[in-house]
C-alpha cells in the first residue's frame, strides 16, 4: 500500500526538497552531500564507455585509444544540465579535455543517441547491460580509470523517523544488497 512518484530532479535543487518534506528520498551519486543529509550507499558499479558496433575510431579489437576518446564529442548525463562530470575531472589530471556535445538527465536516452551518432556515452556496467539490450552498441573499458559510480540514497530530517519512510528506505537498501551480490 505505498504510493510511489519518481520525478527528475535538478541536482542543485534535490537536498532543499528533502529539507522541506517535499520529497521523501533521492538516489543518487552526489559529491558534496551536505552534513545535514543522511545518506547510505546502496550499491557500487564501475563505468563503461558505449559506442557503437561501427564506430570509426575502434582500434583493433574493438579497443579505444585515449587519443579517441577525447577526438570525438560525448553525451553525459547529469542532473544540473552542466557539462562536467567525473570524467572531465579524470581527464584534466592527465592534461586533456573531451567535448560533451549532448547533455541528458536519464541514463535511458543514452543508447538512443550513441547509436545513431559517433559519440560516446559513459553507464555504470549493471545500467548498460540492461540499456544497450536493443541496440548494435559496444561496451568499452574507458581508456582511463575512473572512480566507481555509488548509488546511494539520501533522505532528510523530516522523515528520517517517520515509520513508513523508515520501512520503505528498508525495502530498498534489501534491494541494493541484492543487486550488489549479483
Amino acid at each position: 500500500h505505498v504510493d510511489v512518484r519518481i520525478v527528475a530532479l535538478d541536482k542543485r535543487d534535490a537536498f532543499d526538497l528533502l529539507d522541506r518534506g517535499e520529497i521523501d528520498l533521492v538516489i543518487g551519486s552526489f559529491r558534496n552531500v551536505p552534513k545535514r543529509i543522511r545518506a547510505r550507499p546502496l550499491y557500487t558499479d564501475g563505468y563503461l564507455c558505449v559506442v557503437r558496433r561501427n564506430h570509426p575510431l575502434l582500434g583493433p579489437g574493438g579497443t579505444l585509444s585515449l587519443d579517441a576518446y577525447v577526438a570525438v564529442p560525448h553525451v553525459l548525463v547529469t542532473l544540473a544540465a552542466d557539462d562536467r562530470g567525473i570524467v572531465d575531472e579524470v581527464l584534466a589530471r592527465h592534461g586533456r579535455h573531451r567535448r560533451v556535445a549532448v547533455t541528458v538527465s536519464d541514463f535511458h536516452l543514452v543508447p538512443h543517441i550513441v547509436a545513431r551518432t559517433d559519440m560516446i556515452g559513459h553507464m555504470p556496467r549493471r545500467i548498460a547491460d540492461l540499456l544497450i539490450r536493443d541496440h548494435d552498441l559496444l561496451v568499452l573499458p574507458p581508456p582511463v580509470a575512473l572512480p566507481p559510480w555509488n548509488s546511494e540514497l539520501f533522505w532528510g530530517g523530516v522523515s528520517d523517523a517517520e515509520p513508513g519512510a523508515k520501512w520503505f528506505r528498508e525495502q530498498l537498501f534489501a534491494i541494493g544488497r541484492d543487486i550488489e551480490a549479483q
